[in-house]
């Protein structure tokens, strides 16, 4: 009897010595795979005419710490770090805005956030915007100085409506017209403006007396010498107004009221 209680004793240990070694190890949790960082453009808000403010989300650092994450933006599409300027907000939240400043009036614009980690550098979409357009602009040429002012693009009826006793033939019939914005001379175009442009020199003393009147008695062709003339020298992009560019800007654009006048009937108000 008591050597069956001896085996059984063994056994039990035994067994109890078999269970434990049967034990399992739980394994160490996979770590994923480090990757790059992932973010989003969210919006384009509080646009004037030299700024801009742009919003963005980091939705994941892929892992690792970030090393710089802002806005990249451009006249072209797609801007990159290598392509295009870079606002950069450092390490900052997940949830950022920067304000891009210095821009030019009336341009279009690309944007798009951008982070960097260990493993690379991601963007976010890229979103389209255009600056405000200033009420009027100056133009400098050497000291004589002429102001264009902005018109804002839509629709109107262009030509003389039925009933005008003194409208002519070609005026006729009224039909609508749209137009994008624009700029167009505050003024004709004065002597001095064009003896600058074309002579490269201010009025002489004997011409001081008609220095701000328009100029008359010009060809077609020398207009157009004119402003090639005046793009070359200004680096920018004049032409001679459209006849409904004229009539648009001569009625007062989105702003008029009808009348006789630019804007209404009364002269002073013009």
């Amino acid at each position: 009897m008591r050597k069956w209680l001896i085996i059984m004793a063994l056994v039990s240990a035994s067994m109890l010595v078999s269970c434990s070694k049967e034990k399992a190890t739980p394994d160490a949790p996979d770590t994923p795979p480090v990757k790059a960082p992932e973010i989003h453009t969210s919006e384009v808000t509080d646009v004037s005419e030299k700024s801009a403010k742009l919003s963005w989300t980091l939705t994941s650092n892929g892992g690792a710490a970030l090393t710089d994450q802002g806005i990249v933006f451009g006249k072209n599409a797609e801007p990159t770090l290598e392509s295009g300027q870079k606002v950069s907000a450092g390490r900052r939240p997940v949830e950022c805005s920067l304000t891009l400043e210095n821009l030019e009036d009336w341009t279009e614009y690309h944007a798009r956030a951008y982070a960097i980690n260990a493993v690379g550098t991601s963007y976010g979409e890229d979103l389209i915007f255009e600056t405000k357009a200033k009420d009027v602009r100056t133009i400098n040429l050497d000291g004589v100085i002429f102001k264009m002012v902005f018109v804002e693009g839509g629709s109107f009826t262009m030509g003389a409506m039925e009933g005008d006793i003194f409208a002519k033939s070609y005026e006729k019939p009224a039909h609508k017209v749209t137009l994008d914005s624009y700029y167009i001379g505050q003024c004709e175009v004065t002597n001095e403006v064009w003896n600058m442009v074309m002579e490269g020199r201010a009025p002489s003393l004997t011409e001081q007396n008609e220095r701000f009147l328009p100029v008359v008695q010009k060809s077609w062709n020398t207009c157009h010498d004119f402003i090639d003339s005046l793009n070359r020298q200004t680096g920018m992009n004049f032409c001679l107004p459209t006849e409904a560019q004229w009539e648009f800007a001569a009625r007062g654009g989105l702003k008029t009221k009808g009348g006789h006048y630019s804007g209404g009937d009364a002269i002073d108000d013009v």
